[in-house]
């Protein structure tokens, strides 16, 4: 006798971004924080003037985090779009900058530091929603310490 399987259907997880691909997206990040540090206008990657071809990865929408580690480790800033609302390249243009002088935690980026700061880009699936039951819910508020 077969059962169904219960548990919700996901898509694959898509292919990791190529050597080239994420090299154009710490590029961009970097472009991107040295344009906002320079009060220039950001890099345009795609259209006219644009110096990147990108890729259809890294034209599909997806979400990203930016952090950035001073050359000693620490931590610099952190921002993320969670949600894919834009292409990935895109979602990176607008998080670098931000990561590197709007996180509230701490003092802007400097344009003396760019040069040695580390670049990490974290690519996000798109949210997958879960459901809720007795169970979960139970075993979520036994760990809860008050």
């Amino acid at each position: 006798m077969s059962t169904a399987d219960s548990s919700p259907s996901h898509s694959p997880a898509p292919a990791p971004l190529t050597a080239e691909e994420r090299a154009t997206l710490l590029r961009l990040a970097r472009e991107a924080i040295q344009c906002r540090l320079t009060r220039r206008p950001p890099p345009t990657p795609v259209g006219p003037g644009g110096q990147l071809a990108l890729t259809p990865r890294l034209l599909a929408y997806a979400g990203a985090f930016v952090t950035l580690n001073s050359a000693s480790g620490e931590l610099r800033g952190c921002v993320g779009l969670p949600f894919p609302a834009q292409p990935l390249y895109a979602a990176v243009l607008e998080a670098a900058p931000m990561a590197a002088v709007e996180d509230p935690r701490f003092d802007s980026v400097t344009l003396e530091e760019l040069p040695s700061l580390h670049i990490e880009i974290s690519v996000l699936t798109p949210p997958v929603s879960i459901t809720r039951s007795e169970e979960h819910t139970s075993e979520l508020q036994s760990r809860l310490h008050l």
